[in-house]
């Protein structure tokens, strides 16, 4: 999709070339806005369709036309973010115990992806009104547990399997930030 075409449907992000860790935290902190890879081939036509789309979108923020739509109000620090997991903190979540957001307009649930029990399990954000679901990303078991943040606009999920806390945009299931556990050990 073309820059102004993100800008367009309000879904503005910056592009990288190259393969995220997996442990990639997308939020460019200084501008708000997520960074995605366009692919792991660097070539000329790679590299141009790169520059000029984040040309675009740098030129469309300098211009206030993102305004409302990037997250530098939901940048975190990795204590913020760890925080509410402190001690076995957060609500737990599994396969059979979905839960609701503090506003009642999104329910959060673990299920595999493509809803056979044996696939990779899934945190999927829920519009309760519309049933809209989206994938917000995968995790190490069927369980996690989660909590919200800037109120209740910021669904952080612990995976204690991974020993990773991810942040999402709630409404979008967008992943924002990633914050390993210090002494995972790999």
């Amino acid at each position: 999709m073309a820059a102004e075409e993100k800008i367009a449907a309000r879904h503005p992000s910056l592009l990288f070339i190259g393969l995220p860790f997996p442990d990639h935290s997308p939020l460019d902190p200084e501008t708000g806005l997520p960074a995605y890879s366009s692919g792991c081939c660097f070539n000329d036509f790679s590299a141009a369709f790169m520059e000029a789309h984040n040309d675009a979108i740098l030129a469309a923020l300098r211009e206030g036309r993102l305004a409302g739509m990037t997250f530098e109000d939901r940048v975190m620090t990795a204590e913020e973010a760890m925080a509410p997991f402190a001690n076995g903190g957060g609500t737990p979540i599994t396969f059979d115990s979905p839960i609701g957001d503090p506003s009642g307009a999104y329910r959060v649930e673990i299920a595999p992806r493509f809803g056979k029990p044996a696939d990779t399990p899934y945190v999927f954000c829920v519009e309760v009104v519309t049933g809209r679901r989206a994938e917000a990303h995968f995790l190490g078991e069927s369980k996690a547990r989660v909590a919200f943040a800037h109120g209740g606009r910021t669904l952080l999920v612990r995976d204690d399997r991974f020993r990773i806390v991810r942040t999402f945009d709630l409404a979008r299931a967008l992943a924002l930030q990633s914050f390993p556990d210090a002494e995972r050990g790999w």
